[in-house]
């Protein structure tokens, strides 16, 4: 039987590595402190655990980048302008964004955060049919400790 549980992404109602694997879909930009979730992340995970991290793209998506009619972007100069930003005069009155304010990470930022917080980035992708990508999907490790087998040279 599978149970719902309702927590605190800072503060995770589970024990150290309890999970295998943990997902995080759609979330870097509503987050307050993103670092202190990836912490959580990498404290429930298992020795050589995974983590996929799954979001909006923080170079061609936000409220730096305005979206063309032909799918085209114009980024705008406040890409490094990090933080908590209200609606950008192009943002789609009546969206999402016009309504919750969002939380802009530079790439940079975003990975470091990641990695400080001692994941190891395994892999990356921006997946979808657009010319431009509007999603970035990172997969991260859990440092861990492989058991040797008998006769391996590394045991």
């Amino acid at each position: 039987m599978t149970a719902l549980v309702q927590g605190d992404a800072v503060r995770l109602p589970f024990a150290d590595a309890a999970f295998d694997t943990v997902i995080a879909c759609w979330l870097s930009t509503d987050v307050d402190d993103l670092a202190a979730v990836v912490r959580e992340v990498a404290r429930v995970l298992r020795p050589q655990g995974q983590f996929v991290h799954v979001s909006a793209h923080p170079c061609f998506t936000g409220p730096h980048t305005e979206a063309l009619p032909d799918d085209s972007r114009l980024v705008h100069p406040t890409y490094r302008v990090e933080g908590l930003h209200e609606p950008a005069p192009w943002w789609r009155p009546g969206g999402i964004r016009s309504r919750i304010p969002l939380h802009h990470r530079s790439l940079s930022t975003l990975l470091a955060c990641f990695c400080d917080n001692g994941l190891l980035l395994r892999e990356a992708t921006e997946p979808g049919d657009s010319a431009v990508p509007w999603t970035l999907g990172l997969r991260f490790s859990r440092p861990g400790y492989e058991l040797a087998s008998p006769g391996d040279p590394r045991s």
